[in-house]
């Protein structure tokens, strides 16, 4: 039985020192993976967010592209993601984890469990 996954995310625009000056104050949001903890009045979730590993292996010449963060998501728990999609573009969406494979999920869906829980 799978008790998880190491999710993948690309760290696009990483290394800023080679980025021209015009373009640093157009770097885009970070990635990042949270656990939904429990409902919260003022941000809508209660979140613990995860600290993840970043590997440069794969890196071109400046940390552009090719350095990837790694965050382990258990089976049974509720995350917010916000992964990379291009230097500006990012795709937040909510997933839990079926049968080792990542599975979305709509807001609903995570109100639903939680108030199930």
């Amino acid at each position: 039985m799978v008790n998880g996954l190491l999710l993948k995310l690309e760290v696009i625009g990483d290394d800023l020192r080679y980025m021209p000056l015009n373009l640093k104050a157009y770097k885009r949001r970070p990635d990042w993976v949270a656990e939904i903890i429990a409902p919260d009045d003022k941000y809508g979730f209660k979140r613990s967010f995860l600290k993840g590993q970043i590997d440069y292996t794969e890196a071109n010449r400046d940390g552009s592209r090719g350095v990837y963060c790694y965050y382990y998501l258990y089976s049974g728990r509720v995350y917010e993601v916000q992964e990379p999609k291009g230097r500006f573009n990012n795709h937040r969406y909510y997933c839990h984890i079926i049968n080792g494979k990542v599975t979305e999920l709509s807001k609903e869906e995570v109100e639903e469990r939680l108030r199930n829980t």
